[in-house]
């Protein structure tokens, strides 16, 4: 039980307590607020994923790769994917107003969920999910990593939920996506400037 219970809030506070994680999917929620439940749902999917091939691959090639070389290089990817998101919005907002987006699709599931497994497979952030893996037998690790990966997957939706609601009730769409947009673009400079430092 207590296995299950650590997996579970290791994987919610690992994915909440991320800027990059909300700067990352903030843009892409105020852009098409009806949809924040299923973005976080997608963009939550491909980052516990990730999190938990990481994890698996971790449990079977200790000491055969240098991680602290992959994990540098994939978080400056991450930053630069951050400020690719952020442009990105931007110019999906460039119009003077945005309208309803019920029934038009922005952004593609598929890359909400490819963006959240590269970010998810990236970076020395998930070693919170990944090492009590390494320590643990081979099906304690199994249920640990199962655990983040649904935990992670209900933190995001939760985020996305909570979001498109703010942004459906307070202000402007455009401003709104505009705003995280920004912000998304920060954080990504700010997480190059970090790592390349």
């Amino acid at each position: 039980m207590l296995l299950i219970l650590t997996g579970l809030s290791a994987g919610a506070l690992h994915v909440v307590s991320g800027p990059d994680h909300l700067a990352v999917v903030a843009p892409l929620v105020a852009e098409q607020p009806t949809k924040g439940f299923r973005l976080g749902f997608q963009w939550g999917l491909g980052h516990g994923l990730g999190v938990v091939i990481l994890g698996l691959l971790g449990m079977f090639v200790k000491g055969y790769i240098d991680v602290e070389a992959w994990s540098t290089n994939a978080e400056v990817l991450v930053g630069w994917l951050l400020i690719a998101v952020g442009l990105w919005s931007i110019w999906g907002n460039r119009s003077s107003a945005i309208k309803s987006t019920e029934g038009h699709t922005h952004t593609d599931n598929r890359v909400v969920f490819g963006v959240g497994l590269f970010h998810g497979m990236a970076g020395t952030g998930h070693l919170l999910g990944v090492l009590p893996s390494l320590l643990l037998s081979q099906m304690d690790a199994a249920i640990y990593l199962g655990m983040y990966f649904v935990s992670a997957i209900g933190a995001m939706m939760g985020f996305g939920w909570l979001l498109s609601k703010v942004v459906s009730t307070m202000g402007s769409l455009r401003t709104w996506t505009l705003l995280t947009a920004v912000g998304s673009i920060a954080v990504g400079i700010y997480w190059i400037l970090v790592e390349t430092a």
